[in-house]
């Protein structure tokens, strides 16, 4: 049965089926949900909570819009977002509050790109910083693969916006890694 067929007959009423859609999304979504929320309880009762949040919402799904998956992703990270926003007790680095010198997109790759422990440790680091918007973002666009166009429906932001914040990030990245470098060899 396909996934459509599935829904509809949910929304009729055999609601058993809906376990059919947790089993084949619940790991998806949680890995989403992991790399934002670290605590694995908190991220279970988040994936919980998603999957209540998608069943009841599951007559206003449309799939013209976006799939279901991108839809259960959008569900998903907002309410990650909601929780580490409501429990966070550290402060985020907003990238529009910092002057940056100019750094070259070659910089950037070079910088990203390097593998060895040390960076992979401070790129990590930096990520950790960033504002829980921004991680989303970075998590949704390299560790899922997800295409922008499915990331803007998930974020509800345009298209252009993300792929510009994309470039705002890796940039920022940058900063901070070169930063906390600095720091090391003080």
């Amino acid at each position: 049965m396909d996934e459509d067929a599935i829904i509809c007959r949910i929304l009729e009423g055999q609601t058993g089926l809906y376990r059919l859609l947790v089993n084949q999304y619940a790991e998806p979504t949680l890995s989403v949900i992991g790399r934002i929320v670290p605590i694995q309880e908190d991220a279970e009762d988040v994936l919980q909570d998603t999957f209540v949040a998608a069943y009841q919402s599951l007559a206003s799904f449309d799939k013209e819009k976006a799939s279901f998956k991108t839809w259960l992703m959008n569900i998903a990270c907002h309410t990650a977002l909601k929780r580490v926003q409501r429990a966070a007790d550290v402060d985020f680095v907003s990238i529009e509050e910092e002057v940056y010198v100019p750094v070259s997109d070659e910089e950037v790759d070079e910088m990203l790109d390097d593998d060895t422990p040390n960076r992979v440790e401070l790129l990590g680091e930096a990520v950790r910083q960033l504002a829980p918007d921004d991680q989303c973002l970075l998590n949704l666009y390299y560790y899922d693969d997800m295409r922008l166009r499915d990331i803007a429906t998930v974020m509800a932001r345009a298209e252009s916006y993300l792929r510009s914040r994309l470039q705002w990030i890796r940039k920022k990245l940058c900063h901070t890694i070169k930063t906390l470098e600095n720091n090391e060899s003080k």
